[in-house]
């Protein structure tokens, strides 16, 4: 049987991780009254399950060098489109940068396809599971998004954003 075992090291970079913060609020963004993926801490179960052995999952392998060349590819595009770094843009120019990226219309990437059909759904997949998965495995903190919906035995709890997020 299975058992998971929690990385004691952690994939990213301190600067990819809050690109990949970053991008992950700007695709499931909090508000005042909802959490969103930073609240529950989405990207630390992305840089634990990258951090994991490749022997865990079959797609890991796979996944580690288009999170590395994926990143450094968005930051370019980001410092070519606004002057900024990644990690640095507005919420509005990060939608806009991934819109563009969902449509395959950057520049310095292998292909538009690569940017619509792999780069793009893998982030949006994984900002999905890090923010709904178990605990155990690094995002939805303290079960903060499920308490928000209700799960597992409702009824839902209210969220109020504290006046500054780190």
């Amino acid at each position: 049987m299975w058992e998971y075992k929690a990385p004691k090291d952690r994939f990213f970079t301190d600067e990819e991780k809050q690109q990949v913060q970053a991008i992950f609020e700007a695709i499931l963004p909090g508000g005042d009254k909802n959490p969103g993926a930073k609240d529950v801490g989405a990207a630390d179960y992305l840089d634990r399950l990258l951090a994991m052995d490749d022997s865990e999952y079959y797609e890991i392998a796979d996944w580690k060098p288009l999170y590395r060349a994926g990143l450094a590819m968005l930051n370019a595009a980001s410092q070519t489109k606004f002057k900024k770094a990644l990690y640095q843009l507005s919420a509005d120019q990060m939608t806009a940068l991934l819109t563009d990226l969902k449509a395959g219309n950057l520049d310095g990437f292998p292909s538009p396809a690569w940017q619509r059909d792999r780069f793009f759904p893998i982030l949006r997949q994984h900002c999905v599971e890090g923010s709904f998965s178990d605990p155990r495995w690094g995002g939805n903190r303290d079960g903060l998004m499920w308490s928000w919906y209700g799960y597992p035995n409702g009824p839902s709890k209210d969220f109020t954003r504290t006046p500054k997020r780190s």
